[in-house]
């Protein structure tokens, strides 16, 4: 989007033009009517009228009209049409409570503003009629020149209100209903009889007459009316009824709210009114993501203040690109209306220069830009999936043909780049501006796909809109972004959805700009006069909302990195191919580990070390394209075991169906220090095709042995060397498939064994994850879910954890297709297991506790290591490469390549190179609990209220126990912050049933009075 480097490709455009005109404006009509609390009645609008601070009145449209029950029954007051937010003249000389007094206004003003806060673009008609129960409304009663229904009246007024706004061009969407009435039903039982029905009626027969069949409505009534007999609960129940029976019709409770008698609400009263109706009604309004029950404000700037934040936002040229000047001296905070200086925005300006290149062209500069922040050790205002919206005028050009000159923006920077800091690509456009044709506003999902690269292909999804006042008036530009799609909005209208299938799972930061247009390809020199009106971008607000419990970047630590290949797909000396091995291991004997690197042609072979001195890696030995790493002539079928065999640092053990050899680096060669002769053994090992290998020191005398399994999984042994050949420490020797192991001794019992029976599916782990400086071995069964940990000894394998069938390790589902490493690595005595899901989505350091996993580290679910897309070819080597204490990994990414096509072109694939990346690891120990049996703090809120929920993970189908605890608050959302269970009065033992919902990670939300505890729960 923001620079067209010359190696692009266009996959093809995708447009889609909304029904909607947008050169015309959107009116979000929002219906108020019922009987004297819906008007506000004895409210003072001339000393009490809520102040306007943010100067939101004069863009809100009225139309109201009044009813007085005595003496004729005709309209008291009523405006002229549509007016802007303000009293109402509506003297009622019969109440004399405010003698004088013909300035009021109802709970419409504080409802409208909220709205406007939130997006809309509201207008309000207020049909009221103090003192009319449903017999009035509806004539059913006869009172002196009362109209036979004046619920057709209510409608007859709406529908000229409507055409009056439609017949100035703007398009009316009716968006809710307030209904505040039934004070004057409660007085008779036969009232009462027919109150359900009569409501019921209104709903739906309005919901016919707006032509919007799930129309949101907001039911309301004075709670504490007493006037004649007091039935107020009944009128009330009923409500309430009718709202549970339709999810789009809310309660809106009035108990609490201020008064002046029993009667009416007094001013306070009135004004928290209006704010509980725009909470209570925007529950059920879907219309923008922003408005989603289960969405969250993370984070937000409303530019009010004096000058712009730069805890938020830096200003200027802050990404390298080299087209345009972005002048932070075109940055500045102004009032929007003089007359309301503390309502401000942010004001992107131009300050036009010219400049003539070596070619003689003339090109302009002098654009503005502000970014939130992209530095990886700052994540305060980056952000992944979630809802960004702005409220916008663009710059725009009368000068020139159709505005051009100018290109303002609201777009998402990918904020970890290449080198210097330069963050672009890839990219996610919220909206750009073209300054050419109709002038057309487009939300892109554009995609630069090689990381390191800037120099690669896109995708381009344009949703066009024909917006013709985008520079005269403020409108609201919006996109969600989730795991599987990007949506677009504008003034809160859904205009366009593409998938994301090749978006990364990275997290971005925010981009304003206001640039001169004069690098597209659509734009010619000379541009015309670029001073002169609506030469500036003004933002009133920007928000960020992500889904309830989803984590922020700031939530857990990174993998720092020490290095990167870049786009230069070189380690060291060596071009990264697909399919190279790389074997890790101290073969210099210096503290620090080494890379071994083999091509796939198996003509290749290079040791790698990482020299901190440049910040990158040497090569001490090359095998000059021999084909043989010393005596070893390298084949497909090889295998490398790298470890300290002899106790004399560490060995290459090289082994194919016959050959072993076992080769020493002697810092300019590979020297043989043992070898099979080629009779197919390892020691007592006989060597086969697919079978598994593991190395540690199982016995603890600082020289690492060997797990051996048979490719049928029948067989297991463990060997060590001896000095001059391998010999036997334990093995089934049976060919049943099983592993025997002793259980412990309970106090005054007697020996026991236990048995596992071997799968070839089954995940080896081994190391000292106890701590207690023996070996174990961790056997996963994803198929059936089980897992056991068993540890050497001299009398045999001892039992030390299972999960008996729980598919879980602590809180990892251990579903078939996930990745495991076992490495130590951080800094205490234990070897910790690092997990990746089938998916790639998850990623957790587990550490065992003693009696079960608990988690170091882990990504949240974000696919990622580092900003980084996890692939199912990823290499991970973890050692010692640039420091003898650090523990470290090397992550080499193999390269990937998709078909690129437009809509006239169909292009080769395009392929993006490897990659390789050096990362140190945090400390997991500082990240671990003192309990190694509480994986989180919330863990521990949960069992001092006594709550609990069991069994997590689970298939669904599990228990929440909530102790003692009486009315506690449940809710549970998925990932992506939508609620799918809810239980607002939960007590004792609840059983929840989400059998139904899709696997993954659900958050738990538990409400004990004040307090509210998350709890992640995993469905398998």
């Amino acid at each position: 989007m923001k620079i067209l480097f010359p190696k692009i490709i266009v996959i093809p455009i995708m447009m889609i033009f909304s029904t909607t005109s947008w050169s015309q404006e959107v009116i979000d009509l929002f219906i108020v009517a019922g009987q004297s609390n819906a008007q506000g009645m004895q409210t003072n609008g001339v000393t009490n009228y809520p102040p306007d601070v943010d100067c939101l009145d004069p863009s809100i449209r009225l139309n109201w009209k009044l009813y007085s029950g005595y003496p004729t029954n005709t309209f008291s007051m009523t405006s002229s049409g549509w007016e802007t937010m303000g009293n109402q003249l509506h003297y009622q000389p019969h109440i004399p409570a405010n003698p004088g007094v013909q300035e009021h206004y109802g709970l419409e003003v504080t409802f409208a503003r909220k709205l406007k806060k939130a997006g809309y673009n509201p207008a309000i008609f207020k049909f009221v009629f103090p003192g009319a129960g449903m017999k009035i409304w509806l004539g059913q009663a006869d009172l002196i020149n009362l109209s036979p229904n004046y619920y057709t009246v209510f409608k007859t007024a709406l529908n000229v209100a409507i055409a009056d706004l439609e017949s100035q061009g703007k398009i009316v969407k009716v968006r809710g209903f307030v209904w505040i009435q039934g004070e004057s039903d409660s007085q008779t039982q036969d009232a009462i009889d027919l109150y359900e029905d009569n409501l019921n009626f209104i709903i739906d027969d309005l919901r016919s007459e707006v032509q919007v069949p799930d129309l949101p409505v907001a039911l309301g009534v004075n709670e504490i009316y007493q006037n004649g007999p007091n039935n107020m609960p009944a009128i009330i129940q009923i409500q309430n009824d009718i709202a549970n029976s339709d999810p789009n019709i809310v309660y809106s409770t009035t108990a609490g709210l201020p008064t002046v008698n029993i009667n009416h609400f007094n001013d306070a009263g009135v004004v928290e009114h209006g704010e509980r109706i725009f909470t209570d009604l925007s529950s059920i309004m879907t219309a923008s993501p922003a408005q989603n029950q289960n969405w969250e404000l993370v984070w937000n700037d409303e530019f009010n203040a004096s000058t712009l934040d730069a805890t938020k936002w830096s200003a200027g040229n802050t990404d390298g690109r080299w087209e345009e000047w972005f002048n932070p001296a075109n940055i500045s905070i102004e009032a929007i209306d003089p007359s309301c200086p503390d309502n401000k925005e942010l004001v992107l300006a131009t300050n036009i220069q010219a400049h003539t290149t070596s070619s003689g062209t003339v090109k302009y500069f002098g654009g503005s830009e502000v970014s939130t922040s992209m530095l990886p050790d700052d994540p305060t205002a980056n952000f992944k999936y979630g809802y960004y919206e702005a409220r916008i005028k663009v710059a725009y050009n009368s000068t020139t043909e159709n505005g051009r000159g100018y290109f303002p923006s609201f777009w998402l920077s990918v904020k970890n780049g290449p080198a210097n800091n330069k963050t672009w690509p890839p990219e996610l456009d919220v909206f750009e501006y073209s300054g050419w044709g109709d002038y057309r506003a487009h939300g892109t999902n554009q995609l630069i796909t090689c990381a390191e690269n800037q120099s690669s292909a896109k995708i381009d999804k344009h949703f066009y809109t024909g917006i013709t006042d985008a520079h005269s008036a403020y409108h609201i530009y919006g996109m969600e972004w989730n795991e599987t799609d990007v949506k677009w909005y504008m003034d809160n209208i859904l205009i366009g959805t593409a998938a994301v299938n090749d978006v990364p799972h990275d997290f971005f930061r925010i981009v304003l700009s206001n640039q001169l247009a004069h690098i597209q390809t659509w734009m010619t020199d000379p541009l015309g006069d670029l001073t002169s009106d609506n030469s500036a971008v003004h933002v009133d607000w920007v928000r960020v909302y992500k889904p309830i419990g989803a984590p922020l970047e700031k939530d857990y630590d990174k993998w720092d990195r020490v290095w990167t290949s870049g786009a230069s797909e070189i380690l060291g000396e060596w071009n990264l191919g697909n399919d190279d091995r790389h074997i890790a291991g101290d073969f210099t004997h210096d503290g620090i580990d080494e890379v071994l690197s083999i091509s796939s042609s198996n003509v290749y072979a290079k040791l790698h070390q990482y020299d901190t001195g440049i910040s990158d890696w040497e090569k001490p030995w090359g095998n000059g394209m021999s084909g043989a790493i010393g005596g070893w002539y390298l084949s497909s079928t090889d295998q490398f075991l790298t470890g300290n065999f002899d106790g004399q640092g560490d060995k290459l053990l090289c082994i194919d169906d016959i050959f072993t050899k076992l080769l020493e680096y002697d810092g300019s060669d590979w020297t043989t220090t043992w070898s099979n002769g080629g009779v197919a053994w390892l020691g007592g090992w006989p060597t086969g095709a697919g079978d598994r290998y593991f190395v540690y020191d199982f016995d603890a005398n600082e020289k690492d042995d060997i797990l051996c399994i048979s490719a049928d999984a029948k067989f297991y042994k463990i060997i060590t060397y001896n000095g001059s050949g391998w010999t036997t420490m334990l093995g089934n020797g049976s060919g049943t498939g099983q592993i025997i192991y002793n259980m412990p001794v309970p106090k005054g019992g007697f020996p026991q064994q236990s048995l596992w029976t071997m799968k070839t599916t089954d995940s080896f782990l081994v190391g000292d994850f106890g701590g207690n400086t023996r070996g174990e071995i961790l056997i996963i069964d994803e198929v059936d879910g089980d897992a056991l940990l068993i540890e050497y000894t001299s009398s045999g394998l001892l039992f030390t954890w299972e999960n008996v069938g729980g598919y879980s390790l602590g809180s990892w589902d251990t579903e078939e297709g996930s990745k495991y490493y076992a490495y130590k690595m951080d800094s205490d005595s234990k070897t910790e297991l690092m997990c990746i899901s089938p998916d790639n989505k998850y990623e957790k350091t587990l550490n065992f506790g003693g009696s079960t996993w608990y988690t170091g580290w882990e990504n949240f679910g974000s696919y990622q290591i580092y900003n980084r897309d996890i692939s199912n070819s990823d290499k991970f080597l973890f050692g010692n490469y640039s420091s003898s204490s650090t523990p470290e990994v090397l992550w080499v990414r193999e390269s990937t390549s998709f078909p690129t096509t437009d809509d006239f072109v169909n292009y080769p694939n395009y392929t993006c190179g490897p990659t390789a990346y050096l990362h140190s690891m945090p400390d997991f120990t500082t990240l671990k609990m003192a309990n190694g049996n509480i994986e989180d703090p919330e863990d521990e809120k949960l069992r001092n209220n006594v709550v609990n929920l069991y069994p997590n993970p689970n298939d669904g189908l599990f228990v929440i126990e909530l102790g003692e605890n009486e009315n506690v608050g449940l809710s549970i959302y998925d990932a992506m912050g939508h609620e799918v269970y809810v239980n607002s009065n939960g007590s004792g033992k609840i059983g929840v049933d989400l059998s139904k919902q899709p696997r993954g990670i659900y958050i738990v939300k538990i409400k004990l009075g004040d307090e509210i505890i998350t709890k992640k729960l995993i469905k398998k």
